[in-house]
């Protein structure tokens, strides 16, 4: 009888129902008498071996779960510092959004194993078999959102590239404008230069400037709405957007072409 303490909760149902089926067979008992005896002695040890079973499960969810949290949370340190990073200066904004989506991407990743290795848990664990479907079946839409997820962040980060390289074009080109229109109005206060050839040329700098702008826009609101629906609040507001610098440019070009034909 000692030695029932080292038998598992399966070990000793059993072998209760071994005892009962040789106690019976010696006392001459029928086929249904037996079974009778068999469920109503061990259903208090199977549903004993079910909590035991339950218990188990619980202690290695509530395991795997501290892990995808602490995943999660030294996502979001690395994360902070990334942008600390950025804010400081120390890294361009391209090499910023590369970055942002590996730390997100390799999170997402460690999360979806911890979630499988749970599944796996589940399958091997006691529990009764519906808990096991319907708890299999919570944690594959978890996996399901977090693959949602990864495609979502692969394509924000494209966008965000995207359009931190054409800023850095950008800036260049505005340098570019900016020094030859620097030069330009020193020559003109230095009388270096006649006031109708300052204001033609200032009107076609003015002119690659808004040309450079423009081009800039539209490629903008392409990337911008590369994955969006048309009529979407993504697509509106890019081509808000867009549509302010083509009226800026109209206004500032035909200002500086007034200014051209008022000094010839």
């Amino acid at each position: 009888k000692d030695g029932d303490k080292y038998l598992t909760e399966a070990q000793k149902v059993q072998k209760e129902i071994a005892k009962i089926r040789a106690d019976g067979a010696a006392s001459g008992a029928g086929d249904k008498d037996i079974a009778t005896r068999i469920a109503a002695a061990s259903k208090p040890m199977t549903d004993k071996a079910q909590q035991s079973a339950n218990e188990r499960l619980k202690i290695e969810v509530d395991y795997y779960k501290k892990l995808t949290d602490e995943v999660k949370s030294g996502e979001k340190l690395m994360q902070s510092a990334l942008s600390a990073e950025r804010s400081a200066g120390l890294i361009g904004e391209v090499d910023y959004f590369n970055r942002r989506k590996t730390l997100s991407d390799n999170a997402l990743v460690d999360q979806q194993a911890s979630i499988e290795l749970e599944i796996e848990e589940i399958k091997r664990s006691g529990v009764a078999q519906k808990d096991k479907a319907s708890q299999i079946a919570a944690l594959n839409n978890q996996i399901a959102g977090l693959e949602r997820e990864r495609v979502a962040i692969a394509q924000q980060a494209e966008i965000d590239i995207a359009a931190a390289r054409r800023k850095e074009i950008q800036v260049l080109a505005d340098e570019s404008i900016g020094i030859q229109s620097t030069a330009l109005e020193s020559w003109h206060k230095l009388a270096l230069v006649k006031d109708a050839d300052y204001y033609e040329n200032a009107a076609k700098n003015n002119d690659d400037y808004w040309n450079a702008r423009v081009e800039l826009a539209f490629a903008s609101y392409e990337n911008e709405t590369r994955y969006a629906l048309e009529g979407s609040q993504v697509e509106i507001t890019a081509r808000q957007k867009l549509d302010k610098v083509l009226r800026d440019g109209v206004t500032e070009r035909e200002l500086a072409s007034k200014n051209a034909l008022a000094s010839a």
